[in-house]
């Protein structure tokens, strides 16, 4: 078995995907095997398959066969097969859950993530920097109000960092939004996607912003524990959040 520990490392970017050459052919099994480490979640994150939150820890990935059917351009058999190989070779944990979807552990994933030489977490630095980048950015373009948050923020698709940066923006109705995200545990698969959902609440965002976030934090599991995952969002708490309130303080609770 060849000694892997004095050898060096690489630095693999995950905008390797934007490359057109990436799609272009049925994936190989190296190729594959590299497309599983590029989308392994590098901190513990959550999925939302119709409506039921799945967690997701670091060394780990969250895909349905379809997924990787489309993604590898492979039949459905040759995609389990892979999966029992890599899982056969100790590879890999597989886990199915009852939403059809498999959860891949990557069985010694801090050995390749980790560079022994350098104490730093190689994704965790560079997150980071492209996180300060944006922020950066952003408080030159604050005031445009129309402008797709994240469009100033790296080319790489992290969700992790575009929640984090609205969490963190100096805009109130951003704030609002990416709590709300961070609260249903809501995760999306680009950046368009996470956009057009943002867009979609900043007239509720603007509606709640004189309000105190414990307040909302207060009404938004109130309202978690009333309806089903379906049957609200943040423009149901900025509807109820009045009267929710008022009926509070009437009773002095």
């Amino acid at each position: 078995m060849t000694n892997y520990q004095n050898k060096g490392w690489v630095r693999l970017h995950r905008k390797i995907e934007d490359n057109p050459l990436w799609f272009l052919e049925p994936f190989t099994k190296a190729q594959a095997w590299v497309d599983l480490f590029l989308n392994t979640n590098h901190t513990e994150n959550s999925i939302n398959i119709r409506g039921n939150i799945i967690k997701i820890k670091r060394g780990q990935i969250g895909w349905s066969e379809l997924t990787m059917v489309k993604r590898w351009k492979w039949s459905k058999g040759k995609v389990r097969r892979f999966l029992k190989l890599l899982e056969t070779e100790q590879q890999i944990i597989q886990q199915k859950d009852r939403y059809l979807t498999t959860i891949i552990t990557i069985l010694n994933y801090e050995e390749y993530q980790t560079d022994k030489n350098n104490t730093a977490d190689d994704t965790a630095e560079r997150q980071q920097k492209d996180s300060r980048r944006y922020i950066n950015n952003n408080d030159k373009n604050e005031k445009n109000e129309n402008k797709p948050f994240g469009e100033t923020s790296s080319p790489v698709w992290n969700y992790s960092d575009y929640l984090k940066n609205l969490i963190e923006s100096k805009r109130r109705d951003y704030n609002i939004i990416g709590r709300y995200f961070r609260f249903r545990g809501l995760v999306f698969p680009t950046k368009d996607a996470a956009n057009a959902e943002l867009k979609r609440f900043l007239v509720d965002a603007k509606t709640l912003k004189d309000y105190k976030d414990e307040d909302i934090a207060e009404v938004a599991e109130w309202t978690k524990n009333k309806y089903t995952p379906d049957k609200w969002n943040l423009g149901t708490i900025a509807k109820i959040i009045p009267n929710y309130l008022a009926n509070k303080n009437q009773n002095g609770n």
